[in-house]
């Protein structure tokens, strides 16, 4: 049998299921339409609106599987629940941000939770998200990252909700210091306090509007300067000498100042690594090559020596070549280098390889 024969064959099999598969679908679709027309009454008056096989799939978007009596009236169920979610939303205000205190909103969307199931819970806080939350609260929201509910109920607490004063906000952000933390959660904490001090005074309805734009830009150029003062003194020189603009992007010149830091650190510490060993063995060499050779001679002097490396007084023997020994021997320079060596080469041999 080619290859050909054997996928011809695989092929025709995957029909056959297909057209099995059809025919139940079928003989279900004819049942159902017949159950319904029975059990429908009478004296109805509305026209009947015929809704074909095709058509029925489309609008149900049902997967068929082996078990079609359990998955058909799942899918059925789930239509009737998005329905009365939708339903539900009436009891829900709509939040701005601002007019509507968000304690309240949280609370008439727990008022509705207590009454719905977990899979029923997940949808309605995603169309609270995107149908109630409006205005300036929905441009805040897009850019969080929220998955649960909880988070949901904490991040509208974070940007909305009645918080501290202005006078404890700033006094809080300004005591916010890297100290031994990272950058990283440095980051984190000072971000918290400048939200709160943003909350703080978009909270305040003693403000205009036009203060309230003021103060906020004020406070971010203040944000940005407490930020940079309570970085590290590498970190923060370096930072302040790029001269960022906003607080986003002096919080990111600080990671990548972080991170070249311990690259350049960890460089260093593996080159010091393989020098140290080195340079002692140079400086054991040194003692070795001076200890036994301090027989009395006529063409050396010894003095007294402190050693650079290790701090200790050391007895040291030096070659005397000034002229007036020369000449006081009647030797030349040459002869006297010709019998250093000979007596190198008689007390340490080994060192004239």
């Amino acid at each position: 049998m080619t290859e050909i024969e054997r996928f011809s064959e695989v092929i025709s099999g995957k029909i056959d299921q297909l057209c099995s598969i059809m025919s139940k679908l079928n003989s279900r679709i004819t049942t159902l339409e017949s159950e319904r027309n029975i059990n429908e009454p009478r004296t109805s008056t509305l026209p009947e609106q015929r809704v074909g096989p095709v058509d029925n799939l489309i609008d149900q978007k049902v997967d068929i599987t082996e078990d079609e009596e359990e998955s058909i009236p799942s899918i059925n169920s789930r239509g009737v629940n998005i329905r009365n979610l939708r339903e539900h939303l009436h009891f829900v205000h709509d939040f701005d941000g601002k007019s509507t205190s968000v304690e309240g909103f949280i609370a008439e969307i727990k008022a509705v939770l207590t009454t719905l199931s977990a899979e029923e819970k997940n949808l309605f806080i995603k169309l609270v998200r995107t149908q109630k939350i409006i205005g300036e609260g929905r441009s805040t929201l897009d850019g969080c990252d929220i998955r649960t509910i909880e988070e949901f109920i904490e991040t509208l607490r974070l940007y909305f909700g009645d918080g501290k004063t202005l006078s404890s906000s700033r006094m809080d952000r300004s005591k916010c210091i890297q100290g031994r933390d990272t950058v990283l959660m440095y980051n984190k904490r000072f971000t918290t306090a400048q939200l709160d001090v943003r909350r703080a005074i978009i909270n305040d309805s003693s403000l205009s509007t036009m203060h309230k734009r003021f103060s906020l830009s004020d406070e971010d150029r203040h944000g940005l300067t407490e930020y940079i003062c309570g970085l590290n003194e590498y970190i923060r020189i370096a930072v302040r000498a790029c001269r960022p603009e906003s607080l986003k992007k002096a919080q990111s010149l600080a990671l990548d100042i972080e991170r070249e830091e311990k690259l350049a650190r960890s460089a260093y510490d593996q080159v010091n690594r393989y020098s140290a060993p080195q340079i002692n063995r140079n400086h054991n060499m040194n003692i070795n090559h001076n200890r036994g050779i301090d027989k009395p001679n006529s063409l050396y002097r010894y003095e007294i020596l402190t050693c650079k490396e290790c701090n200790k007084i050391r007895k040291v023997r030096v070659l005397k070549l000034n002229v007036s020994h020369v000449e006081a021997h009647s030797i030349s320079l040459t002869s006297v280098r010709n019998e250093i060596f000979k007596q190198q080469a008689s007390i340490a041999p080994h060192r004239t390889m």
